[in-house]
């Protein structure tokens, strides 16, 4: 149809940016009657959660701009916990359902991790449906995310590793020099070490205590030696020892493996608890960096 003067005229008074003769965009209809206050707001916190706001333009039906426009807020969050880590996400793609958690991966310059926060709450969405060109729709989501699964995904990001160990034999046997060693074979793997050990094994307490110290594995290491009796002025003792590796936040075992009985003989009771103890921590150390290594990278 032919644009007349007087059309042309309107066109040009409402300085629209489209091609005279063809229509601006226009909003056909929204899930409220007018914007939420909380569209283009910073993050805040709120009752123990850190809350996001998300944004997706131009989606082809509403469903998928309001998933887009969560998995925005979600990428701002994982964003701010790879600032804080000195690292950047490794993936911008952040899977969004109904479910109460998220996935998404870390890269720090030793290593690439994936973080999980539990809680996650969808408190809001808002969409328009809007004719530009085509129908298309927009959508905006406020999302809530619990503080304390932020500071655990900080941690499980960080990357750093505890030792709780623990030894059990007579004569006083068990010395530094036993522990030492532990923290040096751990200390080849690709995650820093605390320089605290723990005196624990029970792998729920140990668990509880590296959340507590920001550390996203803890190494639960025991080791114990018995005498077995004495024959022909000789003395016999074994030893073993074993390692349990969890996931701090969630006391998950990644990997338990155990060494021994090692026998070990001397001259002395005490000695030969000494040579038991010491063969089955040397064989431990041995294993432990092709053990954990595929774990902490």
């Amino acid at each position: 149809m032919p644009v007349t003067r007087a059309a042309a005229a309107l066109c040009f008074a409402l300085l629209t940016s489209v091609a005279c003769g063809a229509a601006g965009p226009s909003r056909l209809e929204a899930t409220a009657p007018s914007r939420p206050s909380w569209i283009g707001g910073p993050s805040y916190s709120s009752g123990g959660a850190m809350i996001y706001n998300g944004l997706a333009s131009g989606a082809a039906t509403p469903e998928e701009a309001r998933r887009a426009a969560r998995q925005d807020a979600l990428l701002t969050m994982a964003q701010e916990v790879a600032v804080e880590v000195g690292g950047e996400i490794a993936t911008r793609q952040v899977v969004v359902d109904d479910q109460e958690s998220v996935d998404v991966q870390i890269r720090t310059q030793s290593r690439t991790r994936s973080i999980h926060v539990e809680g996650v709450r969808y408190l809001e969405d808002y969409g328009e449906t809007w004719r530009r060109g085509g129908v298309v729709h927009d959508a905006w989501a406020l999302v809530a995310v619990p503080i304390e699964g932020l500071r655990a995904a900080r941690c499980e990001a960080d990357g750093r590793l505890l030792l709780a160990w623990s030894c059990d034999a007579e004569e006083g046997v068990c010395g530094p020099d036993h522990e030492l060693g532990l923290r040096e074979a751990l200390g080849t793997l690709a995650m820093p070490l605390l320089p605290e050990t723990l005196p624990t094994t029970d792998p729920a307490g140990a668990a509880a205590a590296a959340r507590s110290r920001c550390a996203a594995r803890v190494a639960v290491v025991r080791a114990g030696a018995r005498f077995l009796g004495e024959h022909g002025g000789e003395f016999f003792a074994e030893a073993s020892a074993s390692v349990r590796f969890l996931k701090a936040n969630t006391g998950e075992e990644l990997a338990a493996f155990e060494v021994g009985p090692v026998k070990g003989g001397h001259y002395s009771r005490g000695d030969a608890l000494r040579a038991a103890l010491a063969r089955a921590l040397e064989e431990l150390r041995g294993e432990l960096p092709d053990r954990l290594a595929p774990l902490t990278n």
